[in-house]
Parts: structure tokens; sequence; C-alpha cells
């Protein structure tokens, strides 16, 4: 029996599950692991002692997911086994899915494309992010509607987050290990330097093309490296690791109330107790970062409940707002002066 049986929850965005633990753990395709099974490993060292299990591309990537000041606890590896990815990614969710953000071996745009589609599949089933990473040049060209960030951005793959970077270094590897250690909301993806990643150049009008097409990129700004600008295909990489959060964590403490009670009986003060609950969760998600203000929780009055839904113990039309925190990445300044 799947949790959503017992609780339901569905938010939407206002605006253009794995444990809660498995929100700081990112899975890594590779093309060269020989492993049957995905594997975890907690350590630099533990993927390096398995070369020649996890391959070449494995271990160059956990070199810089393992290599930023605060280091992820885990990562785990996925072997594309041979056939086509989508059907490595359902055998891999189904032996192991604690897991939360994607990356993988391939800068081949229809593999990324076969990635984010089978990804933006189960939005609602088993939430995840892809953080894609390509050297295709046309990212660049704003003229271009070939490219990775722009097919992605085309389809409105809010669940995408494509990376350009012009050489080989590990830039979805680093990003990941610096920022999935962090709290879900607590943090922006971009204006983040990154160790061991140089920096790209580019021209204004590479960078407009990139952040047109909702591109990632790592530059130097004021002396400074830095990623920017942290967003998917169309939406806020923070916003959707957010909500996601904010979901599994609604989710999980109104199943454990319902299933810890002997019984949760259909008075209006139950109803109060749900209330309640999710108030709770919306709390979390205040002092995370994710949300800001007064979230309300709004519910029916038992009398009010049609007898069809008491018959089958069901308790309709709960329903919560809440204000996004969002969060400021540019400054803009205008001024006077006078003699």
């Amino acid at each position: 029996m799947a949790i959503d049986q017992i609780v339901d929850v569905s938010i939407s965005r206002s605006t253009s599950v794995p444990t809660q633990a498995g929100f700081g753990t990112a899975a890594f395709l590779s093309s060269d692991a020989t492993i049957s099974d995905p594997a975890e490993y907690y350590s630099l060292t533990e993927v390096t002692d398995a070369t020649a299990d996890v391959g070449a591309d494995s271990v160059s990537f956990a070199t810089a997911y393992f290599g930023q000041e605060v280091a992820p606890t885990k990562l785990v590896i996925i072997p594309d086994g041979g056939a086509n990815i989508t059907a490595s990614l359902d055998a891999a969710v189904d032996k192991n899915n604690d897991w939360y953000a994607l990356a993988a071996f391939t800068r081949v745009g229809n593999d990324i494309a076969e990635i984010a589609t089978w990804v933006q599949g189960h939005t609602n089933d088993n939430p995840k992010l892809y953080f894609a990473q390509t050297n295709d040049a046309l990212v660049l060209d704003g003229t271009d509607t070939s490219d990775p960030a722009y097919v992605a951005n085309a389809a409105a793959q809010d669940r995408t987050a494509v990376w350009y970077k012009s050489d080989t270094d590990e830039l979805v590897g680093a990003a990941l290990g610096k920022l999935l250690p962090t709290d879900a909301g607590s943090i922006t993806w971009g204006l983040k330097t990154l160790s061991g990643i140089t920096a790209d150049t580019f021209t204004g009008a590479q960078i407009n093309a990139a952040f047109t097409k909702k591109a990632n990129i790592y530059q130097q700004i004021a002396g400074l490296n830095m990623t920017n600008e942290g967003t998917t295909a169309s939406e806020w990489i923070d916003v959707m690791r957010g909500i996601d959060f904010l979901t599994s964590t609604i989710t999980t403490n109104l199943f454990t109330y319902i299933v810890n009670e002997p019984k949760v009986p259909y008075t209006d003060a139950s109803v109060s107790a749900v209330k309640s609950n999710i108030l709770s969760s919306l709390t979390k998600g205040i002092e995370q970062g994710i949300l800001q203000g007064t979230p309300s929780v709004s519910a029916p009055n038992v009398a009010s409940v049609s007898a069809s839904d008491k018959s089958s113990r069901n308790l309709p039309n709960v329903t919560f707002k809440a204000q996004l925190a969002g969060g400021i990445q540019k400054v803009s300044i205008a001024g006077t002066v006078t003699l």
C-alpha cells in the first residue's frame, strides 16, 4: 500500500517521495559501472576503492561530489546496464529509491532529453530533480533551438536543471556536493563558489542566451568564481526542492499521526488535530526558508461532510495557503545626486 492511499498531498506553485534524509542524496547514472544493482557509497575513498566496479566516470563524479567543504553523506551509483536509459532508471528505483537528485555520465542531447522525460513523468509518484551537464556550445547561441537547454525550456521541464560547462570539470557533481547537504529552502543554487571547478569565460550575448534558455553556468564575477543562476528549465531549483520537501513533510507527519493513533474518530476535534498537524509542517517550511508569513489551513466542519465521505472515512476539502519565501539574487538601484 502506498502512503498516498492514506495521505494524498498536492501543492501547486503560483509561479510561472524519498525519505527526509534522501533530499540530501544524489544518484549518478554511470556508463562504466559493472555492478548489477544500485550501490551506496559513503566517501570518496569507498568509491575509489571500488573503481573496478563503479568505473572511471563514477570516480570522476564522486571526486567533485565528495570534494566540497561540507560533503554529502551518501552517493548512489546506478549502472546503465547496457539497456536503454529509461529501463535502467526504472530498474534502479525498484532497488534503491532513497535519493533525490539525479546526475548522469552522458553529455549527449538525446540522452539528456530521455532522462528529463523520465524524471518529469514521475512528478506525482516519485518526484526528483535531474541535473544535466552539457558542453554543447549551442546553449550559448541565442538563435539555436536544438541544444539541451532550449529543448528542456521549450518543454517547461521544471524537474531538469541544465548546466553548461565547456570542459570536463564535474560542475554538476560539485554543485550537488556543496548544496545537497544544506536544508531544502535554506539556500539558492546561484552565486555559489565550488571547489575544484574552473570558471568559463563568456560574452554578454552568450550569458543572455544561456539565461534565456534557463541554463546554468559557472562564471567569474568581480574576481569570484560562482554558479549562475540556479534554475531548472522553468523554475528556481530552491523552489522545486523546497516544495518537494514540504510535500514529503506534510505527508509523512500526517501519516505518522494517523497510523499511531488507536483511532482518529470522525469528529470536529479530529479535524482540528489534522489542521494543526499540517500547520506544524508548514511552520517547518518557514523555519527552513521555504515559506514566509502566516500560513492558514482550512477544513470542513464534520456536519457539512457528505454521508458518502463519512462512510468511506475520507476527510475531503482540506486546503492550505502559504507564501513562498523566494530569494534575492539581484538588486536594481536608481539614485539621484545633487549639488
